[in-house]
């Protein structure tokens, strides 16, 4: 039996999302499309829309991200740092910064995930005089906080005011500092300290190969220890770390304008196919795809 497929206010965004379709026949079918946006008048802010897709993402985004659910058929079905858990038609997933993390798809799913910088946030909790502490993994939240992001992304889809986007976005902000500030890390000192270093390690190593042994070294902590240690607290392994880490550093690279093939060279993947491949597994859309959609909004 197929769940409630109504979650966002305005109801009007379930019906938009529902009517984009593709004529044959004289009938609609809903398009299945996935692609990424850029909003104007948001900086910081990146959008992963999904409508009608099945499918299975593993994602790296090294700011926070929010999943929207608009219309789903079946729970999305997520697995990161803090384990796994569904994702039904009333909850928003909240994942903090340098989680590596899958959403999945059984059956045709249409959703939104907003990836923010961390300044962003930053600078809101410093203006509400605020002090960011998140706990690590992905957190499941329902109640009005789904209602908000509705709204904003039906504001960004639709005819709306810079004024009521940016408005929207606020009240957003605001709902995540409210369950994000002031929240202690699971995780000891010592170990949490060993990881960071190995982490900043390979972000500081970006394009270069990098040994488990050095990484151990760097971290102060045995390769095993390391090892649990590190995919624990961050979600993947030190190598799917590294290769998430680059599949992020090549979207910024392709938003400035950097060719597939330069970027791929730059950042230490094989040659471009092996970009490719790994950029369209994590993100669902192919460099060429994705940097022909960054100059369209240009």
């Amino acid at each position: 039996m197929e769940e409630s497929l109504v979650v966002s206010d305005p109801q009007a965004f379930i019906v938009a999302a529902a009517a984009r379709a593709v004529v044959g026949a004289g009938a609609h079918v809903p398009r299945s499309r996935v692609a990424w946006q850029q909003p104007e008048e948001l900086p910081g802010v990146e959008i992963l829309v999904v409508d009608h897709r099945a499918g299975r993402w593993r994602m790296f985004h090294d700011g926070y991200a929010i999943c929207t659910p608009i219309r789903l058929s079946r729970s999305l079905e997520w697995r990161g740092a803090s384990g796994a858990s569904r994702q039904g038609v009333d909850a928003l997933i909240l994942i903090e910064p340098a989680q590596v993390h899958a959403v999945g798809a059984a059956a045709p799913a249409t959703f939104r995930l907003l990836t923010l910088e961390r300044t962003v946030l930053e600078r809101a909790a410093a203006e509400l005089g605020r002090r960011l502490s998140p706990r690590a993994g992905a957190v499941v939240v329902g109640g009005p906080g789904t209602r908000a992001f509705a709204r904003l992304h039906y504001a960004l889809e639709n005819a709306s005011s810079a004024l009521e986007r940016e408005s929207h976005f606020a009240a957003c902000l605001r709902m995540l500092l409210d369950h994000w500030t002031g929240r202690a890390s699971p995780y000891p000192d010592v170990e949490h300290a060993g990881v960071l270093r190995a982490r900043e390690y390979l972000e500081e190593h970006l394009a270069e190969p990098v040994t488990l042994e050095t990484l151990a070294a760097t971290a102060g902590m045995s390769r095993f220890h390391l090892l649990r240690a590190f995919a624990r607290r961050y979600g993947a392994p030190p190598h799917a770390f590294q290769l998430a880490l680059r599949v992020a550093a090549a979207r910024k690279q392709l938003r400035a304008g950097t060719r597939a093939s330069e970027v791929a060279l730059q950042l230490g993947f094989a040659d471009q196919s092996h970009l490719s491949r790994h950029f369209r597994s994590s993100l669902g859309v192919t460099p060429t795809a994705y940097a022909a959609e960054v100059r369209a909004k240009k």
